[in-house]
C-alpha cells in the first residue's frame, strides 16, 4: 500500500476519535503513525495538536518541533511552536517564527494573527491592526474581526458595564480602581505563579481582602483592576458582547479580591 494511503486511513482514523472528544485514544492513533510512519511530519502535527488540547504543552512542542524537523519549510509548525512560545512570554522567539512563516507564505491566518500579536507586545498597533485585518480576510472563521474602538469610547464603554453592576458588587469597588490598559505587562503576567497568559481580559493588583492586615501598611494600599482593551477587543465582535465581557472580567477580578482561586471562580460562572 502506498505511503501516502497509510498516511490518509491513519488521518481518517485520528479525526474520526478527535471529532467524537476521545482525544487520549485519538493521540494513541497518531501515536501508531508515527511509529509506522517515522519519517512523515504529519502526525507530529496531529500529536502536537491533541497534546496542546489535553494541556500537554511540553509534549505539544516536541511533537512540533520533530515535524519542524523532518520538514523545514512546514508553517503549520511553525506557528504552532510560536503560539507556545508566545504563551510561555518567549516572545522573541515566537516573532522569529511568525516571521519564517509569513516568509513562506504572506497570507498564511496564524502567522499574521501572531504576527498582530507580537506588534501589539511592542505599541505599534497600527501595524498590528493591518495583520490583524489579513488574518481576518484569510480565515474569518478562525480570526474573526476585532471590535475596534477609540480609548475615549472604550472608557465610556467600561462605564457603561460598571452601571449595570449589582450595587453590592459596586461597593467593593469604592478603594479599588478601575484602570485600562492595552496589553498586559510582562511584569505582571511573570508575577503569576505560573506565569499568566498574555491573552488575559483583565488582572487585579493589590492585595486580597484576607490578606489585608491592619499591621501592615503596605496591605492596606489601595488596590486595582486591570482591563486590557486590546486583549478584551479580540475577544468581542459588537458593542454589547464588549459591554458584557468588561462586566464579567470585572466580576472576575473582583472575585480574586475577596481571594477566591481560578476553581472557585469557575464554579461561580466566572472563568
Amino acid at each position: 500500500m502506498p505511503q501516502s494511503a497509510d498516511l490518509d486511513r491513519y488521518y481518517e482514523k485520528v479525526e474520526e476519535l478527535w471529532e467524537k472528544n476521545r482525544l487520549e485514544d485519538a493521540a494513541k492513533a497518531a501515536a501508531g503513525a508515527v511509529e509506522a510512519l517515522p519519517y512523515e511530519p504529519e502526525p507530529h502535527l496531529w500529536l502536537g495538536d491533541l497534546n496542546y488540547e489535553m494541556d500537554e504543552w511540553a509534549r505539544a512542542l516536541e511533537h512540533y518541533e520533530k515535524a519542524l524537523e523532518l520538514d523545514e519549510m512546514l508553517i503549520e509548525a511553525m506557528t504552532s511552536i510560536a503560539k507556545i512560545r508566545f504563551e510561555r512570554l518567549e516572545f522573541s522567539a515566537a516573532a522569529e517564527l511568525a516571521e519564517k512563516a509569513l516568509s513562506i507564505d504572506p497570507e498564511w491566518a496564524e502567522g499574521n494573527y501572531y504576527k498582530a500579536l507580537l506588534l501589539e507586545r511592542e505599541g505599534n498597533f497600527s501595524r498590528a491592526d493591518k495583520y490583524l485585518r489579513k488574518a481576518s480576510n484569510t480565515d474569518p472563521e478562525l480570526y474573526p474581526s476585532p471590535f475596534k474602538v477609540s480609548r475615549d469610547r472604550f472608557d465610556e464603554i467600561v462605564e457603561k458595564a460598571l452601571e449595570v453592576l449589582t450595587p453590592k458588587v459596586r461597593n467593593f469597588l469604592k478603594n479599588t480602581a478601575v484602570i485600562v490598559e492595552q496589553v498586559p505587562d510582562i511584569e505582571d503576567l511573570r508575577g503569576g505563579d505560573p506565569p499568566l497568559s498574555p491573552h488575559i481580559l483583565g488582572l487585579f493588583r493589590g492585595t486580597s481582602a484576607p490578606e489585608r492586615s491592619i499591621e501592615s501598611a503596605w496591605s492596606q494600599m489601595p488596590s486595582q483592576i486591570v482591563l486590557y482593551q486590546r486583549n478584551l477587543e479580540h475577544f468581542c465582535q459588537e458593542e454589547p458582547e464588549l459591554v458584557e465581557q468588561i462586566r464579567i472580567t470585572v466580576l472576575h477580578e473582583i472575585g480574586h479580591y475577596l481571594g477566591l482561586d481560578e476553581s472557585d471562580l469557575e464554579d461561580r460562572g466566572l472563568d
